[in-house]
Parts: C-alpha cells; structure tokens; sequence
C-alpha cells in the first residue's frame, strides 16, 4: 500500500512539475506558439497520463480494500446472528452511496489543492529566478 501511495504522491509531483514549467514557457512565450512550449505541452500529458494512472492503481486498492472490509463486516454480522448456513449479504445502499460522495468531494477537493500546488510551486520558481 505504501508503494502505491509513494508511487501516486511522486506522480503527482512530476505533474505538479510539468505544469508549472508549461505554464512558465507559455508565460515567457506571451502566449505565442514555440517549440518550448510544444515541448513542455507534450511533457505535461505524458505526466498527466502518469498521474491517472497511479491514481487508477491506488483506487483500484482503495475498491480492493473496501470489498474486503465489506465481506469482513457481513461475515461477522451473519456470525453474530447466529444464521451460518446464509450467505454472506451485500454493503447496504447507504453505505456505496457515502463512499460515492466522498470519491466525489475527494475529486473536488483534489483539483483545487492542485491548483494551488502549481501556483505555490509558479510563485518558488519566481523567487528563486529574482534572487539570483
């Protein structure tokens, strides 16, 4: 689990990267047309690619783990009530649904974060170029 987690959080950071050097090219650019710029285009889909493909790997984990605690928790429950000739039942609708909105607020919630991250990491790069 750790792998996947350091394999999205560095996904992430190449592509927090490749924006923000795109945007820097377009910047300098004003807008206009370069190769520079075709360039760091090409390399922020490449990592955009990356980036969802860690994020499926890590869902995909995510989904593994809930379908495992959900089988755990109806065994238990069926154990509990003493009927073990039934078989195991399914995650109740309130709970596919909670987990439905919280993916949802999660996505939100990430795309503003990463907007941040590129103008943090926009602002650093700024400040680094005025220093010298």
């Amino acid at each position: 689990m750790e792998s996947v987690v350091k394999a999205m959080r560095d996904a992430s950071d190449d592509f927090v990267d490749a924006a923000a050097t795109f945007l820097e090219f377009r910047h300098s650019s004003e807008g206009r047309r370069t190769p520079a710029n075709d360039a760091a285009l090409l390399a922020l889909k490449d990592k955009l690619e990356m980036f969802k493909a860690a994020c499926d790997r890590a869902e995909d984990l995510v989904i593994t783990a809930r379908h495992r605690f959900v089988a755990e928790f109806a065994d238990r429950r069926r154990r509990e009530s003493g009927a073990t000739d039934r078989p195991a039942e399914t995650a109740p609708i309130s709970a596919a649904s909670t987990a439905s909105s919280s993916v949802a607020t999660i996505t939100v919630s990430s795309a503003s974060a990463l907007r941040r991250l590129v103008h943090r990491r926009l602002r650093r790069r700024k400040l680094r170029r005025n220093d010298r």
